[in-house]
């Protein structure tokens, strides 16, 4: 095949569509603004494999429906695309708190997380997949007071529910991908690189500039992929393309402890429903994920153009925007409490999402209790590719995989 394909942006997306299409034969040339592959946001996450359970608002349920698709197939295309088992690199089971200024009741969550396990384990039995754990089944129910009232404050939480939904870790993840996609010889990899205009040539073909006009990589491509999550509208709007009528970024900060926890040590939870935040344990090898989106939530914009919030510059705004989060999560949990972990190093880094809507998750009416108006969109040979959430990364790649296969084999 002589077709030469750029991809926009090296996240976990990008990353996984370039070397499914370097093992379709493909020349892909794949562009990346930082120095390595999988950053931003594909490294600083919770790593969450929903399973819908969090999208209790979402009337339409086609979000729950979504994200068990992808969580069905998050495993099964990694290993396939990469040879790397997830399974060995998972989080503790997950604990949803109801709190008591939740946007949904606990009968209300009872009946969703209920109709979410079934529907997972039918598609499952039907259609084939399993979750990242191996399991072909899942489960949720409600706790006991008596096994969570001296783990976190009655008075903040009304209720608990036990899980099987679990997070594959981002960081220990990046690693495999990052090695898979240097053992592709018909991948050429572009780091540093950024992508200031998408360029058509009138004949179907594609040039991009970098920011003084230069050419980019090879110059002329027969198909661009923009899987730029961060840059997706800008670069999108250039060529006429509207995915999102209205749509919003935000950057949000994950805070990962440096600090080795045995299973016991540390619930994974998740607070239901509004602007709540996670722990997540991931074990000895990767510390603890800390989220209090009250606080950790640092920008929220309709603007294009983003500052890199990772950067130096803004590092005391990150570390007081943790402390204040690790003081909220301690007053909620004497379990998180009794760890110490105030003098422990801490990663204070995070990523920017991209949504549709424009009103905070605390508002019931908010677009952001559904992730439905995510995937592809296609203007000739230019693919732009919302993932969405880290959930639907794999599927998205397989998917924009399939067809491309489709449109130049």
């Amino acid at each position: 095949m002589t077709q030469r394909i750029a991809i926009i942006g090296a996240g976990i997306t990008g990353t996984l569509t370039a070397i499914g299409l370097a093992q379709q034969g493909f020349r892909v040339d794949l562009i990346e603004r930082n120095c390595e592959a999988v950053t931003e946001a594909s490294l600083y996450n919770e790593g969450k494999i929903h399973l819908g359970f969090l999208y209790a608002h979402d009337q339409t349920w086609e979000t729950p429906r979504l994200m068990i698709e992808g969580a069905r197939t998050f495993g099964p295309i990694v290993r396939r695309l990469t040879g790397f088992d997830v399974n060995t690199i998972l989080s503790t089971p997950f604990f949803y708190g109801v709190h008591r200024e939740s946007l949904v009741t606990a009968d209300a969550f009872t009946s969703h997380l209920s109709r979410c396990t079934s529907t997972f384990n039918e598609v499952v039995q039907a259609e084939g997949g399993a979750y990242v754990d191996g399991n072909r089944a899942i489960t949720a129910r409600v706790c006991e007071r008596d096994e969570w009232e001296n783990l976190f404050d009655p008075e903040i939480f009304s209720d608990f529910f036990a899980t099987s939904e679990r997070a594959v870790d981002p960081q220990r993840l990046a690693p495999h991908l990052r090695a898979a996609l240097a053992a592709e010889e018909l991948i050429q990899w572009w780091p540093s690189t950024s992508v200031e205009q998408v360029c058509p040539n009138g004949d179907g073909s594609w040039t991009l500039k970098g920011s003084g006009g230069e050419l980019i990589a090879a110059g002329k491509y027969d198909l661009v992929i923009n899987a730029a999550w961060s840059d997706l509208v800008r670069l999108d709007e250039q060529i006429g393309l509207e995915s999102l009528t209205e749509w919003s970024y935000r950057y949000k900060l994950a805070n990962r402890v440096h600090r080795s926890v045995s299973t016991t040590d540390l619930l994974s939870v998740t607070i239901v429903l509004g602007a709540f935040g996670d722990l997540v344990n991931f074990g000895d090898q990767g510390g603890i994920f800390v989220s209090w989106y009250p606080h950790g939530r640092l920008i929220f914009t309709e603007s294009v153009d983003l500052p890199d919030w990772n950067v130096a510059e803004h590092e005391h705004a990150r570390e007081s925007a943790y402390e204040k989060s690790r003081i909220a999560w301690e007053e909620m949990s004497p379990q998180f409490r009794a760890l110490h972990v105030i003098n422990d190093p801490v990663d204070v880094r995070g990523g920017i999402i991209l949504a549709s809507g424009r009103l905070d998750v605390d508002d019931p009416n908010s677009a952001l209790h559904s992730r439905v108006q995510v995937g592809i969109t296609r203007s000739g040979t230019y693919f732009s590719v919302n993932t969405g959430k880290y959930t639907l990364a794999p599927l998205m790649a397989q998917n924009v995989i399939s067809q491309v296969k489709s449109m130049l084999v």
